[in-house]
């Protein structure tokens, strides 16, 4: 089927001279816990030099790309162009507009997983105009490139594509990537992660941690059944994720509290280290220079808070919980500049990353002694083959040789 494309696609189609593998960097939005990594997304979202789709739109892209069903496709000789790019309409729903979207309430449709994660209506592209443009640009990048197709072509494709649809005018045809993966990255996913981006550089959000994993639970406990499983996954995650993982590409962490009371100087930074131009765009959460709005305990807000103050109320975490959590993480406390609880302080009457490994667990084993901390009761009973065991968390946690994230502020 065509389609007319409107003047102002048509125009930026041709003069920006699209090449598909002149990407600056990709960045790999990911978070630990609720911490701010949509907040991060929608503040680079609308910069003249970044290419980004709606925050919740493409979290598993990259499996997708690497699966069977694709690589059959390609190894058989049947991947044309066409076929390519109704793959992509196929597999990339939360981009497109279409008569057939059911759950369209409040002007948004929803993800079928358990995130309940919404994308603005407004921000869907119409799919005939995506397909036309994205089979134009797979044509002229296949004939450039002699037939040769990367998985990181099909990812960078999915963006240029939805960026044109959406009548977006960049200022550069080199442009940084900014797409939000969310969720942890597995070992076992990290490999295909880094093949399908072009300069990748992993960047997580991190925010005060009883902050961070309270909201997180808090947000999570009605998806699952068990208490123990929900604490399982996102605990052993949270703690594998504050450590580089050695990949030779850059692994940045970003603060929550630097995004809202020093919002300026931190995309500043970002800006320089990426090589762009600062825009004042990037002090205003966005989607496309639309407002982006959130519902935040019932209220709907939009921006960044200045105001922000210390949470003193935890809905699933207690003090236990949080002295426990101080001393395992306590290196990981003073490198992100957090507080310690005042009960820590009392406690071990010390600084806490002063501590001998054999003082720390006795005091650790001190705190699950007492039964009062789920936290504590649940490492200390995990099996050794469990990511919750307490050794394994301490070789994470306690482990000199390991490079906590570059911090940029």
């Amino acid at each position: 089927m065509s389609v007319d494309i409107s003047e102002k696609k048509i125009r930026s189609l041709c003069l920006t001279k699209v090449d598909l593998r002149r990407i600056r960097s990709t960045l790999i939005v990911t978070h630990n816990g609720r911490s701010g990594a949509h907040l991060f997304s929608n503040l680079m979202d609308n910069h003249s030099e970044v290419l980004s789709c709606p925050p919740d739109s493409l979290q598993w892209i990259v499996e997708d790309i690497h699966s069977e069903s694709l690589i059959s496709c390609v190894d058989s000789g049947k991947l044309t162009c066409e076929v390519l790019v109704d793959w992509i309409v196929s597999h990339c729903p939360l981009l497109f507009n279409t008569s057939s979207k059911k759950n369209s309430a409040e002007g948004t449709i929803m993800r079928t997983d358990l995130s309940g994660f919404r994308v603005e209506r407004g921000m869907l592209v119409n799919v005939d105009e995506f397909r036309e443009i994205a089979v134009r640009l797979i044509r002229s990048h296949m004939k450039h490139y002699s037939q040769e197709l990367k998985s990181s072509d099909i990812f960078s494709l999915i963006h240029w594509a939805y960026a044109m649809a959406r009548g977006r005018e960049l200022s550069t045809d080199n442009p940084v990537i900014c797409w939000q993966r969310h969720n942890f990255i597995l070992p076992e996913s990290l490999d295909s992660v880094l093949k399908t981006t072009i300069n990748p550089i992993l960047i997580t959000t991190v925010r005060r941690f009883e902050d961070s994993l309270d909201s997180f639970f808090s947000w999570l406990e009605p998806h699952y059944e068990q208490k123990v499983e929900m604490f399982r996954v996102v605990f052993g995650c949270f703690v594998f994720n504050l450590n580089k993982r050695l990949t030779g590409f850059p692994e940045w962490a970003i603060r929550f509290e630097d995004m809202h009371l020093h919002t300026e100087k931190l995309m500043k930074n970002i800006c320089f280290k990426l090589g762009i131009s600062f825009e004042p765009t990037l002090l205003k959460t966005t989607l496309d220079g639309l407002p982006c709005i959130w519902s935040v305990r019932g209220r709907l807000i939009t921006g960044t808070n200045n105001n922000l103050k210390k949470s003193g109320n935890f809905k699933i975490l207690n003090d236990a919980d949080i002295i426990f959590l101080n001393l395992l993480l306590a290196r990981f406390y003073r490198y992100f500049d957090y507080d310690f609880h005042h009960g820590t302080l009392a406690f071990v009457k010390c600084d806490p990353p002063s501590l001998d490994l054999h003082v720390l667990t006795n005091y650790l084993g001190a705190i699950q002694s007492t039964k009062k901390s789920y936290l504590a009761n649940l490492i200390f009973e995990a099996m050794p083959e469990d990511a919750l065991n307490l050794r394994h968390l301490l070789s994470r946690t306690w482990n000199s040789t390991l490079e906590p994230l570059a911090l940029i502020i």
